[in-house]
């Protein structure tokens, strides 16, 4: 049956980081914080369960600003047997979350938009320092992680610093092109830069036109994914293959970042059913138009 693969939950639309290419997962930020609670979450879980969802990827905002974030993932750790991951800037993670992660198979993915205090506050706002200790208590509590970098043109100088980081660690990182709220496409303008680049510092290379994602191997231990976008190509096809549906804190379910249109929850019971019909109605794409 086809259906959505990935249940996206953003447990809160607030943010403690500023970053200037933020879409906030396409959530209006507001000035009232929007909070989602693990009572409504388990409810929701208990229909999630039926369906052909494999995948519980947590995010915001920032999903560690919401204190019931890190009972959710424990609760799917100890409740299913579905892939759970968890997207963050890093820089809440202390040594009493780093030994909560690590009692669960929990995948982390780390923004990391810069290397040293001068590039990584260009882009964020905050300072340096308390993102690599989060980085350091993951590593002492060795929870699996991974880094995150987008494609924007205010960053895209620090990218060569951004893979050293990432292979000196011999960690993963995927690039993710960035996708202006108006399509201006300006990261898809690097995206050949990128190959070049990437060309020369890697020892193997697979390219996977289906799914649009190419990976590469560094010289230097690192593993690099590249993402190609849909929105590009306005290919609805190619965008269903991720299978992603996001659950907002206020219960409602948004199909798209850049679809302003959302699915009220009215009834948790039914859950399954309105997952389905969203799915069902998936059907075109949301871009806008080039200016």
């Amino acid at each position: 049956m086809e259906f959505w693969k990935i249940l996206r939950v953003l447990t809160t639309n607030k943010c403690n980081y500023q970053c200037i290419y933020c879409h906030n997962e396409g959530q209006e930020i507001k000035e009232k914080s929007q909070i989602l609670s693990f009572e409504d979450f388990k409810k929701i879980m208990k229909g999630i369960i039926r369906t052909p969802i494999n995948e519980i990827r947590f995010s915001g905002g920032e999903p560690l600003m919401n204190r019931d974030t890190l009972e959710m993932i424990e609760w799917v750790n100890e409740n299913t047997d579905l892939e759970v991951g968890l997207a963050t800037n890093g820089s809440l993670i202390d040594e009493k979350i780093a030994k909560r992660l690590e009692k669960t198979r929990v995948l982390i993915t780390v923004h990391l938009p810069g290397v040293e205090n001068e590039a990584y506050k260009k882009v964020t706002k905050k300072d340096w320092d308390r993102f690599k200790e989060g980085i350091s208590w993951m590593d002492k509590y060795n929870l699996d992680y991974s880094f995150n970098y987008v494609l924007s043109p205010e960053s895209f100088e620090n990218l060569d610093e951004v893979l050293e980081f990432v292979g000196e660690r011999k960690k993963r990182i995927k690039l993710l092109p960035y996708v202006e709220d108006k399509f201006l496409n300006l990261s898809e303008k690097l995206i050949e830069d990128v190959h070049k680049k990437l060309d020369k510092i890697t020892f193997e290379k697979r390219d996977d036109r289906k799914s649009g994602i190419t990976w590469w191997k560094m010289n230097n231990g690192g593993e690099v994914k590249l993402l190609d976008t849909p929105c590009y190509s306005k290919n609805i096809n190619t965008c269903k293959n991720y299978g992603e549906v996001r659950l907002l804190p206020d219960l409602k379910l948004q199909k798209c970042i850049f679809n302003p249109e959302v699915i009220t929850i009215d009834n948790i019971e039914n859950i399954e059913e309105i997952l389905k019909k969203s799915w069902d109605t998936f059907n075109s794409c949301y871009r806008g138009e080039d200016k």
